[in-house]
């Protein structure tokens, strides 16, 4: 979800009024657990997903943890934005924390929006583009 800050909460001094931001499924940590503790965030037991655990995904306003809040820059539209903030950042990360070097040959298997996201961002990080064989031969 992407939107712009209708109210800032109290501790939350690095957000403003009017500061366009997402929020992906991602919607915070208790920060207290064992796997908190030790840095794992994404494996929380408590994790808040939201749509799920919160309120959030489609509704037209929410209220989100400053742990799950992302800033974004003004020149990017809230439509573009908006897949960066699931299919992109799962497949960033999961991109990121490969032990990849520039040329590699990446296969990304999933639907739709990590696909989409990866394909699209290849050139951005450096990576090859090839499509499976099935692929190839359902076009030609």
């Amino acid at each position: 979800m992407t939107g712009r800050i209708e109210a800032v909460g109290p501790g939350s001094s690095q957000w403003r009024f009017g500061q366009p931001v997402g929020v992906g499924f991602f919607g915070g940590y208790d920060g207290h657990c064992k796997l908190c503790r030790r840095g794992d965030f994404i494996n929380c037991q408590n994790l808040t997903i939201s749509g799920i655990s919160v309120d959030g995904g489609y509704a037209e306003m929410m209220i989100a943890s400053a742990k799950a809040v992302v800033s974004l820059p003004d020149s990017l539209n809230a439509v573009n934005a908006a897949p960066l903030l699931c299919a992109g950042v799962t497949t960033y990360n999961a991109l990121r924390n490969a032990p990849l070097r520039s040329g590699d040959l990446v296969a990304v298997q999933g639907i739709g929006g990590l696909v989409i996201v990866a394909f699209s961002s290849r050139g951005a990080w450096g990576f090859a583009q090839s499509q499976s064989r099935a692929a190839a031969k359902r076009r030609s």
